[in-house]
């Protein structure tokens, strides 16, 4: 039997999805069931309102829907796009290429619409399980809703995929939608566990087995026990969470289980080993100085030793030398491999490309479209933002994708020097050099562009006139073997200097000539 879901999360194809609500206030509605549970989740349940749903022209009649989400609902509360859960088997027993939910994801801290995705693409490419996403254009009652993610549940059907049939009946964990799980030992023996652990079982409820969990969760907390690191190596895959968090630190996700306590899912495979799976990458590639208001600062951050009593995971793990060893190496190599601007740039340019339309057209998109087109390659310096309930006003500023990777990949070499560890990290920042024009004098609006400096992927080119005014600026510039070739607007004749804004901070220069 094929995997689940191929078809749905091909993200070579942006998919269109059509929902029928025969609802008058079909919006209040779902807001209403929505809130209703999260202030009161023991006695009011999720609640699913029936619709109509077309995938792609593929028809099922009929389907549930309903509002979920955390920050990703009260962070832009006055808007419209709002994240859903459909479930297909709801009211019916039906599938939708052999899945029996999708999550939409509404995109309320990405301008760029790729960092989540691209997170996942990362852990999946190393090997480790993370969901799948693709885009889709949402049509809610005939009226386009706006761009949205497509994001795979992780559920039975994930798990058999990766398992198997005999794999995957294991208990399933994920912390409440409300709160935190830090792992930390409240009393082991206390029959309250379950309830203070902050997690909630998301498989074999009627079992309601929490022993393994719960020995997993003793041992972390006592990491000076004899026979401490056998113990945990037979239940737990640290080797895969290091590589997990490497990729977490390395794209700030400030809203994950060392900094903020939550978005990950811990699943007992029934043979083997405990597994940790991410989840939820929404807050990622963030400002340092902007909405990052749970993060352990220090020092020595690439290891997050601040809050090490608050999080007894990160503390049992890096209590072993050769496992703090074993994460500055999954670091450095993926600084020197993964995390390089040159393994991304191609992927993040065809979603932009495939994306740009439904994004120009999303009258709900949570900023304006010219932060969108610029936000692989130049920094989006915010509005400002208050909690509705709090009235708290801070101020967001976003950085262009591929200039963060570049600061990002000076900040961890720098920090594991700090820390005492040697990477080979070959690449110098900032450098000038010296660009090559053609044809130069020109008449025409066509630019090749040549250079022999070693540069990282997609630039922005901009034109300086002879006042030292900015007349032209070109965003998501591919090079090809140090060439690309830039189409100019019309412009006056003049002496023009053109300037290649490169992701590593460097800069390349020339003169040109229109007549």
């Amino acid at each position: 039997m094929s995997q689940a879901g191929l078809q749905v999360f091909n993200d070579y194809i942006l998919h269109e999805v059509r929902i029928t609500i025969n609802a008058e206030h079909w919006f209040d509605t779902l807001s209403v069931d929505y809130m209703n549970h999260r202030n009161d989740p023991d006695h009011v349940p999720e609640i699913s309102r029936p619709c109509l749903f077309e995938f792609d022209g593929v028809k099922l009649d009929t389907i549930g829907i309903r509002e979920r989400g955390n920050a990703s609902v009260f962070l832009n509360s006055v808007k419209f796009k709002k994240p859903y859960k459909l479930e297909f088997d709801a009211f019916k027993n039906l599938k939708l290429d052999e899945l029996k939910n999708l999550n939409l994801n509404n995109f309320t801290d990405d301008p760029s619409f790729v960092r989540e995705a691209m997170c996942y693409k990362f852990i999946r490419d190393l090997g480790l399980l993370a969901p799948r996403t693709s885009y889709a254009k949402v049509y809610i009652n005939e009226q386009y809703w706006g761009l949205y993610m497509l994001v795979e549940s992780v559920d039975k059907t994930f798990l058999k995929d990766h398992f198997g049939s005999k794999g995957k009946d294991g208990n399933l964990y994920k912390p409440a939608q409300t709160g935190q799980a830090y792992l930390n030992t409240i009393d082991i023996n206390d029959t309250l566990y379950k309830e203070k652990s902050g997690l909630e079982l998301k498989t074999n409820n009627a079992t309601d087995d929490w022993s393994r969990l719960i020995h997993f969760i003793d041992i972390i907390n006592h990491p000076d026990m004899v026979g401490f690191k056998d113990s945990l190596l037979k239940l737990f895959d640290v080797n895969a969470y290091l590589m997990r968090l490497a990729i977490e630190e390395l794209v700030d996700s400030w809203d994950s289980y060392w900094a903020n306590g939550n978005n990950y899912y811990l699943y007992e495979h029934p043979g083997g080993s405990i597994i940790w799976i991410s989840w939820d990458m929404n807050e990622t590639f963030p400002n340092k100085h902007g909405l990052d208001l749970n993060r352990l600062a220090g020092a020595q951050y690439l290891l997050p030793t601040n809050h090490y009593d608050g999080r007894p995971l990160i503390k049992a793990i890096f209590s072993v030398e050769e496992w703090k060893n074993k994460y500055y190496d999954i670091v450095c190599n993926m600084l020197n491999n993964q995390f390089r601007v040159q393994y991304m740039d191609t992927t993040l340019l065809r979603w932009h490309q495939l994306i740009n339309e439904a994004v120009y057209n999303d009258t709900n998109k949570f900023y304006p479209y010219e932060s969108f087109d610029g936000s692989l390659t130049a920094d989006l310096v915010s509005t400002d933002f208050t909690f509705p309930r709090s009235g708290i006003r801070i101020g967001r500023n976003l950085p262009g994708i591929i200039p963060f990777v570049q600061q990002q990949r000076d900040w961890a070499r720098k920090q594991i020097e700090l820390l005492g560890y040697s990477c080979d990290f070959a690449e110098t920042s900032n450098r000038k050099y010296k660009l090559s024009l053609f044809p130069n004098p020109s008449s025409q609006n066509t630019l090749n562009i040549t250079w022999d400096s070693l540069t990282e992927g997609l630039a922005r080119i901009q034109l300086i006139n002879a006042e030292g005014k900015l007349v032209v600026d070109i965003y998501n510039q591919k090079a090809i073997d140090n060439k690309l070739q830039a189409d100019i607007i019309t412009i006056p004749a003049g002496i023009y200097w053109v300037l290649k804004l490169d992701a590593d901070g460097s800069v390349g220069c020339g003169k040109w000539v229109k007549f």
